[in-house]
């Protein structure tokens, strides 16, 4: 019932978030290849891309065939990662749920949490990721270095990590020591 309801009713009540069609296009401008990887319908998941005008970001949307019950995330990262002809060092996962990360790390890709979706911070917490995002906006010290900044939410990661990621989302070498307080609005966003 939720799924056929969902689509008619509940996707009129939903929104995106503010921030992401930014940063889809800052991704899109950069080259990198967006997909969506969900354990929707690929039906449903496509109405929604199509309802919020945000297809045109991405190269293709994965989910399970309407009649399958649920399908194996991992399953789908590996279509993506296959589709993009991505290394899985090449890959970051954005997910907001233990799910995400599990799929991610069934293929070695990193995996960002996002504290502000459907997950609890805790099971969030626990499923590891390399950085969690636990807010949406998060109140940034203008005095610290990006590489300190980020270190805070991705304890496990060196420094070599941390500058992979960094320049993931489009900051360079010299960029992940420059103090925040410095960064223009879009590089705070990117953040």
């Amino acid at each position: 019932i939720y799924r056929p309801l969902f689509d008619e009713v509940g996707i009129l009540e939903s929104h995106v978030f503010p921030g992401v069609p930014d940063a889809l296009t800052t991704f899109r401008s950069a080259g990198h290849s967006l997909q969506v990887v969900t354990v929707r319908s690929i039906d449903s998941a496509r109405l929604v891309v199509r309802h919020f005008g945000l297809d045109h970001y991405f190269d293709a949307v994965h989910g399970p065939h309407p009649t399958e019950r649920a399908g194996d995330k991992a399953d789908l990262v590996r279509a993506a990662l296959d589709l993009a002809g991505a290394q899985s060092g090449d890959a970051i996962m954005i997910g907001d749920r233990a799910e995400d990360i599990r799929a991610a790390r069934a293929h070695g890709v990193r995996a960002v949490a996002v504290g502000w979706g459907y997950g609890a911070h805790e099971e969030l917490r626990d499923a590891q990721p390399d950085y969690f995002a636990q807010d949406q906006y998060k109140e940034l010290d203008p005095n610290a270095k990006m590489i300190e900044d980020l270190s805070t939410v991705a304890p496990r990661a060196g420094n070599t990590e941390l500058r992979t990621i960094l320049g993931s989302f489009l900051f360079s070498e010299d960029d992940v020591f420059k103090p925040i307080g410095v960064l223009s609005g879009g590089e705070r966003n990117r953040l």
